[in-house]
């Protein structure tokens, strides 16, 4: 079991009749408890994807694994959303990969998340090696208003969602934000 890694952001009414929540998850192993404890669970398939529905302590929940790549991710969470129109998408991860400290159970929440589309370096001469700590990232341009193509190095995470995140409470184990 690793930690969790929440990304909080909010997806606006797409339909007139929304989920509460929907969770996108790489693998079988980050969704397990929770398909476990959906109540009244069916599945669904759209396109390649398949998401689990049910409800759990009242509210209406979608599940959805996104086969850890971050393409599929991508058509997951935007077929969920397009679909079950959810007040506010989850994503989780494993983290402990990035930060040994962490521990089974804890639950980190992403203030921003990054809009990473790769990285360049300076032209260098052949065989002259390569010098990664130079590189810079590649920025993430998003069409604005006006088809206006401004780049972003990052997504905040939606203020209300992150606010009720900081007030959660793990009584075993770390909430860190």
């Amino acid at each position: 079991m690793r930690a969790l890694c929440f990304f909080l952001l909010l997806a606006t009414g797409l339909r007139a009749v929304t989920t509460d929540f929907l969770f996108a998850a790489g693998t079988d192993a980050e969704l397990g408890l929770l398909l476990a404890r959906l109540e009244s669970p069916r599945a669904e398939r759209r396109l390649n994807w398949q998401f689990w529905c049910g409800t759990w302590h009242g509210k209406s929940i979608v599940l959805t694994r996104t086969e850890g790549d971050p393409l599929n991710a991508v058509a997951a969470t935007t077929l969920g959303i397009r679909h079950y129109a959810p007040r506010l998408v989850i994503t989780l991860g494993a983290a402990r990969a990035h930060d040994p400290a962490l521990h089974p159970g804890d639950l980190v929440v992403s203030e921003k998340f990054a809009a990473f589309d790769g990285l360049v370096s300076s032209p260098a001469p052949l065989d002259s090696g390569c010098a990664p700590l130079t590189w810079q990232s590649l920025p993430h341009l998003l069409a604005t208003v006006g088809e206006r193509e401004t780049p972003l190095p990052f997504f905040p995470a939606d203020s209300t969602a992150l606010a009720r995140a900081r007030r959660l409470s793990n009584p075993q184990h770390q909430v860190i934000v």
